[in-house]
C-alpha cells in the first residue's frame, strides 16, 4: 500500500474529503506517526550491519545507513545480538554477549581501560542507545583491521514523504499505520468532528495488527520449538 493510498483511505474513514476538515499535512504526519509506532512495538524492522573497529577506542556509533541495502535508519531501538569475525572468513564468527554497562560494572568490575586482541561482550545504554561500547579495546591497529564486528538491531525507518513510498514490513500489516492515523485524528476536536469512541475501536484494530506481526517477528527471532529436533529414546 502506497503513502497515497494510505492518505485517501484515512480520508475515507474520517469523511474527509478534500481535506475540509483535516489537511494534508496532518494527516501525512498521523501515518508517520503509525509507521513509528508500529515498528516501535512491534520490532518488525531489523537489520544486519557492521561497525569498523579502531584500536584503543571503545565507544562506536552504529551505522545510520546501512552498508547494504538502501533503507537509511532514523534511529535504533535495540541491539540484539552481535559477533566478531575474520574479515574474509565467515566461518570463523563468535557471537558475543551484549550487556548493559550496569550489568558490565557488576560482573567485570573496572573494565573500561582494558584492552585486548578480540572482543568479548558489546555494551549498550539506554540513554543513547544509538552508540555501543566494547569490551576490551582492540590494543593495536592491526588487530582492529584483521576482524569485524557485526551488529543486529531494529529500528524506526525515516518518514514517508513521496506519494509512492511504502512501508517497510509486510503489507499484510500496512493498515496498521492508517488505523492509528484515524485513532489520533479522531482525539482531535476538528470542527466538531471529535470522535473518542471511534478513534479507540482504531486504536484497537492497531494493536491487533501490531500484535500478529510482533508474533511473528518474535517466532523468527527466538525459533520456533515446533521445528526442533526432539531427540527420543530408542
Amino acid at each position: 500500500m502506497t503513502f497515497a493510498t494510505m492518505q485517501t483511505r484515512v480520508q475515507k474513514k474520517l469523511r474527509s474529503f478534500g481535506d475540509i476538515t483535516w489537511d494534508a499535512t496532518e494527516i501525512k504526519q498521523a501515518i508517520n506517526d503509525g509507521y513509528w509506532e508500529f515498528c516501535r512495538i512491534t520490532h518488525i524492522l531489523q537489520k544486519r550491519d557492521y561497525v569498523t573497529i579502531t584500536h584503543n577506542t571503545a565507544t562506536f556509533s552504529l551505522p545510520e545507513t546501512p552498508t547494504s541495502g538502501t533503507d537509511t535508519v532514523s534511529s535504533i531501538i535495540k541491539v540484539w545480538n552481535a559477533s566478531w569475525r575474520l574479515v574474509d572468513s565467515p566461518y570463523t564468527e563468535t557471537p558475543l554477549t551484549v550487556m548493559s554497562t550496569r550489568k558490565m560494572d557488576r560482573i567485570v568490575g573496572d573494565w573500561r581501560s582494558a584492552t585486548g586482541e578480540n572482543v568479548q561482550y558489546v555494551l549498550t545504554d539506554a540513554a543513547d542507545i544509538s552508540k555501543i561500547t566494547i569490551y576490551p579495546m582492540i590494543d593495536t591497529a592491526a588487530h582492529a583491521a584483521e576482524r569485524k564486528l557485526y551488529v543486529n538491531y531494529s529500528y524506526l525507518p525515516v518518514e514517508m514523504s513521496a506519494t509512492s513510498d511504502t512501508p517497510g514490513f509486510a503489507e499484510a500489516y500496512h493498515m496498521a499505520c492508517v488505523e492509528y492515523a484515524v485513532s489520533t485524528l479522531k482525539e482531535d476536536d476538528v470542527q466538531s468532528k471529535q470522535d473518542p469512541f471511534m478513534g479507540d475501536r482504531a486504536m484497537i484494530r492497531f494493536y491487533r495488527l501490531a500484535a500478529a506481526a510482533k508474533a511473528q517477528v518474535n517466532a523468527g527471532m527466538f525459533g520456533d520449538p515446533d521445528n526442533s529436533v526432539i531427540l527420543r529414546a530408542v
